[in-house]
């Protein structure tokens, strides 16, 4: 899609992202999305309702989604991955082989769908970018800080006596009217 070996040069003062992205791009069919801290450069696919859904009023047509969840740094599957169409409740979860496949409404083109899984940044994308073959999916890893965890040694008999006494603190009498 892109020449990695081109050099282009831009000069910008106070120019929105967008603006100097469409002039370094210099393609039209080229569209970018900002995920976090990453900008996704893709061609997005033109699909004609008419060719994918042969449309009548009593008939609905069925996609479906297939790929594979992969680590995008050591290339081992990503097992229990969640695949869903985002803000709605339709979804898989991929195998213990990163292998996943979803079935929805031709009514989702225009949505999108997410990848995302405990420990990996989340990769949305425009439904119709996963309507080709089946293709690997990456997951960049990504380092989630969870707050320092302290152990103590502690009496079991003094730790139900202070739960005890709490109850009437923690567990206010209901009155009723």
């Amino acid at each position: 899609m892109i020449d990695l070996s081109k050099k282009i040069r831009l000069e910008a003062e106070n120019e929105p992202l967008h603006s100097l992205l469409d002039r370094a791009l210099g393609d039209p069919s080229l569209q970018y999305r900002i995920i976090g801290q990453q900008i996704v450069i893709f061609r997005p696919m033109v699909v004609k309702r008419s060719e994918l859904v042969p449309y009548t009023s009593d008939s609905i047509t069925i996609l479906e989604i297939r790929g594979r969840v992969l680590d995008m740094h050591n290339h081992q599957p990503v097992p229990f991955a969640n695949i869903c169409l985002v803000g709605l409740s339709i979804g898989t979860v991929a195998n213990l082989q990163g292998n996943f496949l979803l079935k929805i409404s031709s009514l989702h083109l225009l949505d999108s769908l997410g990848i995302s899984c405990m420990g990996y940044e989340r990769l949305v994308m425009p439904v119709t970018g996963f309507l080709t073959a089946q293709q690997n999916y990456y997951l960049k890893p990504d380092i989630i800080p969870i707050q320092e965890v302290i152990i103590r040694k502690t009496n079991a008999l003094s730790l139900l006596r202070t739960a005890i006494e709490n109850i009437p603190k923690n567990y206010p009498l209901i009155r009723s009217c």
